[in-house]
């Protein structure tokens, strides 16, 4: 696991690692200041994904009160879901 990941302006809050190079970008906060739509939605992702990467976006709420489903997500990822 590694925090702070990416190039240039991109960059994830968390990167997750497993087994046979599966590997997890978990988004915490950096999604909520990106203000063009399209580039949130739609362009950083397909970014990440594009380089190998399974996106997760997890938000303050989520994190607090439902943590073993977000460390569920990430399991699951990382065992090849999606």
């Amino acid at each position: 696991m590694e925090r702070e990941v990416g190039m240039g302006d991109l960059h994830m809050d968390l990167a997750v690692y497993g087994a046979q190079g599966s590997r997890v970008a978990v988004d915490i906060t950096r999604f909520i200041g990106i203000p063009d739509v399209m580039t949130r939605e739609v362009y950083t992702p397909r970014f990440w994904e594009r380089a190998g990467w399974k996106v997760l976006r997890v938000t303050a709420f989520h994190w607090r009160h439902m943590r073993e489903d977000v460390l569920e997500q990430i399991e699951h990822l990382l065992a090849g879901g999606g």
